[in-house]
């Protein structure tokens, strides 16, 4: 069972090669913006979640939303500088792993006054 900490952590670590990536000078000019906005996603949806998760400190929940990170920071790693298809990939896998993060937040109510 994967624990809130285990996600927090995984999806930490791609904010980081996400901003690594985005100060990485041998991506064009770009792809270092579009990894910024990619890492200032993690960011918030960890954030977010780290605030209210859904599922409490542990939950077989979590399982999933840690293998959509995990596949996010494979596909980083992965990514070329120079070649489209990878950068793509990594891009993609960000978008599912905050997606995913997002899935595991309580959602705010609305507050009538």
């Amino acid at each position: 069972m994967t624990t809130l900490v285990d996600v927090l952590t995984s999806a930490a670590t791609l904010g980081a090669l996400l901003f690594e990536g985005a100060n990485n000078r041998r991506f064009e000019a770009k792809v270092r913006q579009a990894f910024t906005t990619d890492a200032l996603m993690i960011v918030s949806a960890t954030q977010a979640l780290a605030i209210s998760p859904a599922h409490g400190q542990d939950s077989p929940e979590y399982d999933a939303v840690k293998q959509e990170v995990e596949e996010a920071l494979s596909a980083m790693r992965a990514a070329i500088p120079g070649d489209g298809s990878t950068v793509h990939a990594a891009r993609l896998e960000a978008v599912q792993a905050a997606e995913a993060l997002k899935r595991a937040t309580v959602k705010p109510g609305i507050s009538v006054l």
